[in-house]
């Protein structure tokens, strides 16, 4: 795993602080959606980097800071974002480009993390947020089962921190057996846990936050209300 990076101190220094991604951002989206060619897209491009992509990566390099004012230590910028081009090798959806702009915030300031993760995603309508362990490779994923079974006060504990924050763990893709190895705790207290494939909470997103700046404000909230899922993430798999 890569070692945590330093503060991003000065990376923003001679550069306007985020002032929310504007309507003309919002228009390049709608636009792509109805226009999803190459040609657009270049034609397009420099109205997608300055008011699309740059402020994005933006916003995620001053989240950061404002994370660590917090003790948060999560970090994204540029190099935590995802390619505008879809990877189109297998799909039927032959469509070249994301009609959204999206990245991570993590622990070690790599998109390659496979530890405790933050996502955020914004669209032509607003988007939405996402903050656990996602997609997980399959060791890893055992690690955070075989904590649930070896400690489930601790478990019962962090699913109660977060209903309190209005946050429940999303069950989508979840197995509806017990997995592999852990098939005698089919019928166990914490099983829907156990059957989960993506630990994830998420909460969507609105376009006037985006557009006014407030998303800064309510990521951070978002972010502090799911730290009892992210803490149950870094402690179960701190030595995986």
């Amino acid at each position: 795993m890569a070692k945590t990076p330093s503060p991003p101190g000065g990376a923003t220094d001679g550069v306007e602080p985020f002032a929310g991604i504007q309507e003309a951002g919002f228009r390049f989206l709608r636009e792509l959606g109805k226009n999803n060619t190459r040609d657009w897209f270049h034609q397009h491009k420099t109205t997608y980097q300055s008011h699309v992509r740059e402020p994005f990566a933006l916003f995620l390099e001053e989240l950061s800071e404002t994370l660590q004012a917090r003790a948060i230590k999560m970090w994204g910028g540029p190099q935590t974002m995802f390619r505008v081009q879809r990877d189109i090798r297998f799909s039927k959806d032959k469509t070249p480009y994301q009609t959204h702009v999206s990245g991570l915030l993590t622990p070690t300031g790599d998109k390659e993390e496979t530890g405790p993760i933050v996502y955020a995603h914004c669209d032509a309508k607003g988007g939405f947020c996402a903050s656990g362990m996602y997609n997980l490779p399959t060791p890893r994923l055992r690690v955070l089962r075989q904590r649930v079974v070896d400690k489930p006060s601790e478990a019962k504990k962090m699913v109660a921190a977060l209903e309190k924050q209005g946050l429940k763990l999303d069950p989508s893709g979840s197995l509806k057996r017990a997995p592999k190895g852990f098939e005698s705790y089919a019928d166990h207290e914490l099983g829907d846990l156990i059957r989960l494939k993506h630990w994830i909470v998420r909460e969507d997103l609105k376009k006037a936050d985006w557009k006014s700046g407030a998303v800064m404000g309510v990521l951070t909230d978002f972010i502090e209300r799911s730290s009892p899922l992210l803490e149950f993430g870094r402690k179960a798999l701190k030595r995986a």
